[in-house]
């Protein structure tokens, strides 16, 4: 009697063959999830070694940027260092002539000398006429020149209006002021203010107050002096 061979059912072998069809799609699974798991791990590792500032240092280094960039700040220094103009003009210095006088033992005749000085201040003429008032030097005085200027003279104050110098002199002015002392004095001043540009003429004040008369012989001078044209 012939045995008959057993045979699995039809749904069993299909099954089976499903089965075997999946495999690919499982290890294809698990190679996504694997790369998945590695790529976390090194972005964990790589968070780990930036170094996470607290507020605090977090709001000093922009105080800190600030105070580097800020335009205010600079231009507040920029003032600061800036030289003051006043102070640049006392500092500055200029060289300006001084008038004093030679005499001609030939002819007789005073004629007017200038030599030059170094200045420093805002107000040029006073200046200029308070260094005449100093005198000459004594390799000055060897070279033949004098001056009518009293010992002890001293310019107070100096004021242009319309072009006239109004020179107030101290009460030493009208020593020994008479002849040709008196004339070569007003000379000397006349010629030293009258170099500045915009000074026309001068007149001359006694302790602030107009004079019109000068010297021991009552000279009468009409204000102002004036450039002959």
């Amino acid at each position: 009697m012939a045995v008959k061979k057993k045979t699995k059912p039809k749904s069993a072998a299909k099954a089976a063959q499903v089965e075997r069809n999946m495999v690919p799609l499982y290890v294809l699974i698990i190679m996504v999830l694997a790369t998945a798991v590695v790529m976390m791990m090194n972005r964990s590792q790589d968070m780990k070694s930036v170094p996470i500032k607290s507020p605090v240092e977090k709001n000093n280094v922009k105080q800190a940027d600030t105070a580097v960039t800020s335009p205010e700040k600079q231009e507040s220094e920029s003032i600061e260092k800036k030289p003051d103009a006043d102070e640049v003009a006392k500092e500055a210095s200029k060289k300006i002539k001084v008038y004093f006088l030679t005499y001609n033992d030939r002819t007789g005749k005073i004629t007017p000398g200038a030599v030059v000085r170094e200045i420093k201040g805002e107000n040029d003429i006073l200046q200029a006429l308070n260094t005449l008032a100093k005198g000459l030097s004594s390799s000055e005085e060897k070279h033949g020149l004098i001056s009518a200027m009293p010992e002890e003279m001293t310019f107070r104050g100096v004021v242009v209006r319309n072009g006239i110098a109004e020179i107030d002199c101290s009460q030493t002015f009208m020593e020994n002021a008479q002849g040709d002392i008196l004339t070569g004095r007003l000379n000397q001043i006349f010629l030293t203010a009258t170099q500045f540009p915009g000074v026309s003429g001068i007149m001359v004040k006694i302790n602030g107050k107009p004079v019109k008369s000068l010297g021991g012989d009552g000279l009468m001078v009409s204000w102002p002096m004036r450039k002959m044209m």
